[in-house]
Formats: structure tokens, C-alpha cells, sequence
């Protein structure tokens, strides 16, 4: 039934903006942690570090979304490094370790490439609506604008998969996985 699709749905966003918000947490919670993240990113230019959510704001979670995708690959790496490293308390290895793995899948990597672009457009379109000389007919063109600009994004799904692939270097989602492992034994 759809709104069983659509429940579903709404869980996976929910849970997506769930695993940024614990990235922040992690790497925040600990000057170190803080540290291994700042000199993994400084290698990347104009990288910027993770973002708090604000879950009111649009451009909160459009800047949290922008941080983790330009970071993707070396946020992973910081993880691994916090997992991997036998000096830090075990308790903080488990958080890397389960962060890590909720970061390195296809499905939180496609929903990062979705969102990414449409809370942008989102915070351009709410940006323009705020400005003190705006009329009527540029509200309704702007959110035609972004309608169209939603609409089109169903007909790119092709294309937001293959970036999602390209970035988590996956190319199953959870689910294919576990079918996959099930067929094999």
C-alpha cells in the first residue's frame, strides 16, 4: 500500500537526518575527535567541518548536508581511524565503528546526494522570499520554479544513484545486500 511506502519513507529521511546530527555529536563531543575530522578535511579545498542541525531551519540541514557530502570520503576515513585506534575507550570505538558503517552504505549515500541539492534550491527559494521587495508574481514563479525542480529530480534517479555509487564505492542498497548473502547460503 502507498502509505506504507510512504511511512517507510518518511522513517528513512528521518533516520538519515538522524545519522547527521550523530555525526556532529561524535566529533563534536571530543576535542581529539574534533581534531582527527579538521585534518582529514583540511586536505580537501574548501571542505567545511560538520554542521549542528537545526531541525527548523531549511539551511541548517542544506549546510549539514553540503558539509558531509564535499567530506564523505574523509569523514569515513576519520571514523575508521577513531574505530581502528586501540588507544580510545571502547565505547568510542563502537560509536565510530556503528557510525562508519551507517555512513558506508548505499542508502544513506543516495539520500546525502538527493537531499543535498534540493534543501539547496530550498534555501535559495526561501533566501529570494524574504528579500523586502518582493511581489506576488515572483512568489508564484519561484515556487513553480522549484516544483518543476522536484519534478525533474524523479526523471534524474539514474543519475543521483550513479553519483551515490561513485561516492560510497557501493553499489547495492541494505536490503540487495542481505538478499544477496541469503541466495549465497
Amino acid at each position: 500500500s502507498s502509505d506504507v511506502c510512504s511511512s517507510d519513507l518518511v522513517l528513512g529521511v528521518f533516520g538519515f537526518f538522524v545519522i547527521t546530527q550523530g555525526l556532529y555529536t561524535f566529533f563534536s563531543g571530543s576535542t581529539s575527535r574534533w581534531k582527527i575530522l579538521e585534518n582529514q578535511l583540511n586536505s580537501i579545498p574548501n571542505s567545511t567541518l560538520l554542521k549542528n542541525l537545526c531541525p527548523i531551519r531549511w539551511s541548517s540541514r542544506y549546510f549539514v548536508c553540503k558539509s558531509i557530502k564535499n567530506g564523505y570520503k574523509k569523514i569515513v576515513v576519520a571514523l575508521q581511524n577513531i574505530s581502528e585506534d586501540v588507544c580510545q575507550r571502547p565505547a568510542t570505538i563502537h560509536e565510530a565503528l556503528a557510525l562508519f558503517k551507517k555512513m558506508k552504505n548505499l542508502e544513506f549515500t543516495f539520500m546525502l546526494v538527493l537531499w543535498t541539492p534540493i534543501l539547496e534550491r530550498f534555501n535559495m527559494t526561501s533566501k529570494s522570499l524574504q528579500c523586502v521587495d518582493m511581489d506576488l508574481s515572483l512568489v508564484v514563479k519561484l515556487y513553480t520554479s522549484l516544483e518543476l525542480y522536484i519534478c525533474e529530480l524523479r526523471n534524474n534517479f539514474e543519475t543521483i544513484l550513479n553519483e551515490a555509487i561513485s561516492i560510497c564505492e557501493i553499489d547495492l542498497f541494505p536490503n540487495d545486500l542481505k538478499r544477496k548473502k541469503r541466495a549465497v547460503f
